[in-house]
């Protein structure tokens, strides 16, 4: 299959569980790739990665994200992988982001199957591949959840958390620790001390969590919160389907006091005031880690009075100060939201899809029918004057009929009439005000919003101080922006 001319984007992706089954970690799939590609006289555009991401789903891998954008630009006309089951174990995703290369006359090929899409041949062994990748991942998700169900079942927990030590698959009790964990309950509940003030307390005195660092507020929280400590074990945690068992364990907290604890932190909740709007992360998943480009999500501590706020990665840890990051993107999709391009496509959308166009055609519609009933009802009333047939039962009533359909109708244009903006479009300066307001009340809620519909995602050099942002609508026929922060 020799091509040329052929420019290949290669894609990699791989996560833990498929490296330790398949015995194909990145390297061993990158370099299979690029000796395919040599033998073939292949040119090798750019190498496009995912690392420890399941193959789920294709929105949340910003490395795919980023070969498709570059596909749109026709920077390269073949994408090879390994595996289909690389690009997705989803047979929908995995159609889907065919047909948008295909779009772009962009062929799909395959290494391990020996296939593309240039023919339909090829195109028919996807789809069969496709449906067997979506019902091994289906599989491999199902044996995952019956051995972590029946190792619940006996008791088992796996993880690390303070007061105990794993050995064996099971939690033994760790008296140092243990003594730190009675210290912070019975500090919360009989002291009633703050999270911040057992926190304070506890680093003064040299305590230090399981990983051997000092303390912060959430920490003492999820402590307090978690039911370890009573001899119960959590599972699927912060997801629908989370639940209890009856661990094997010591408990290190009796039943009372836990109890007390529980009621302290619902009764300090409904005291709780409100977060200020202005403290959330607007970032969130969009920004992508410059060393192992994993989505980075919000992060915050405290040092007296002030609060220092930054994105971190889950994956290595990496920090980026989230003021001036934020106040940089902000700032590039307050200018592009401003632009001529957007600007009217936004006014367009809203004048012609909006409930107040549907109202308005609905008043005009009404507002046509009343001039109508208006000149019959004139005709019948010159008709009566000219012929004087007053005592004409028949017409009279029709002009009954006529003048009580008015009277409904004009109630009807009364009601649209006082309802706000029913007589004008949304305008130029409307939408200039709109933005305006909101960018400078800095309204966190509908930032996060507006930034989940215009970013794709964000990329900053190792550096932090420039950076790329992809946005989801073109700008001039670019949807990507370099900026220096």
């Amino acid at each position: 299959m020799e091509r040329a001319s052929t420019k290949a984007a290669l894609y990699i992706r791989v996560s833990t569980e498929e490296q330790a089954l398949e015995g194909q970690s990145v390297d061993a799939q990158l370099e299979t790739l690029k000796q395919y590609c040599q033998l073939y006289n292949i040119e090798i555009y750019n190498t496009y990665r995912d690392l420890g991401i399941s193959g789920k789903s294709a929105s949340n891998r910003p490395g795919l994200m980023l070969m498709l954008s570059d596909a749109s630009k026709g920077k390269f006309n073949m994408v090879l992988v390994w595996k289909i089951s690389r690009l997705s174990r989803s047979l929908k995703d995995l159609l889907l982001i065919i047909d948008q290369l295909e779009h772009y006359g962009i062929v799909f090929c395959s290494y391990s199957e020996r296939f593309d899409t240039s023919n339909a041949v090829g195109r028919m062994t996807l789809q069969l591949l496709g449906s067997i990748a979506e019902f091994e991942r289906n599989t491999i998700i199902d044996n995952v959840k019956l051995g972590l169900v029946e190792y619940a079942r006996k008791g088992g927990k796996t993880g690390t958390v303070l007061g105990y030590d794993y050995e064996n698959k099971q939690l033994v009790v760790n008296s140092k620790e243990a003594s730190a964990v009675k210290l912070i309950f019975n500090l919360f509940v009989n002291n009633r001390m703050s999270m911040r003030e057992i926190t304070d307390y506890l680093n003064q005195r040299g305590y230090k969590t399981k990983r051997n660092k000092s303390f912060r507020k959430d920490s003492i929280s999820v402590i307090i919160r978690n039911p370890v400590y009573i001899g119960i074990n959590r599972h699927s945690l912060n997801s629908p389907n989370e639940y209890q068992t009856e661990g094997n364990h010591e408990p290190i907290i009796d039943n009372e006091l836990w109890q007390a604890a529980q009621r302290l932190l619902e009764t300090n909740r409904h005291k709780r005031p409100s977060k200020n709007p202005q403290s959330g992360f607007i970032l969130s998943s969009k920004l992508i880690c410059p060393d192992c480009r994993m989505p980075m999500h919000g992060f915050s501590t405290r040092s007296a009075a002030k609060v220092y706020r930054y994105y971190k990665c889950n994956g290595c840890g990496r920090l980026i100060k989230a003021d001036a990051i934020e106040n940089k993107v902000l700032s590039l999709l307050h200018r592009l939201l401003l632009t001529n391009e957007i600007l009217q496509d936004t006014l367009n959308a809203v004048n012609h899809h909006s409930d107040i166009s549907i109202k308005k055609v609905q008043l005009q519609n009404i507002q046509k029918e009343i001039q109508a009933n208006d000149r019959l009802l004139e005709r019948y009333l010159s008709l009566l004057e000219r012929e004087a047939l007053w005592n004409s039962t028949s017409i009279t009533d029709k002009v009954k009929q006529i003048d009580i359909k008015l009277k409904q109708l004009k109630r009807e244009e009364s009601d649209l009439l006082s309802e706000a903006n029913i007589t004008a479009e949304v305008s130029i300066d409307d939408y200039y005000a709109a933005i305006e307001k909101l960018f400078k009340e800095k309204d966190t809620r509908e930032l996060k919003r507006i930034v989940e519909l215009s970013i794709s995602c964000i990329w900053v050099n190792k550096d932090c101080d420039s950076g790329v942002a992809a946005f989801l609508f073109n700008t001039g026929n670019a949807s990507e922006v370099n900026f220096v922060i």
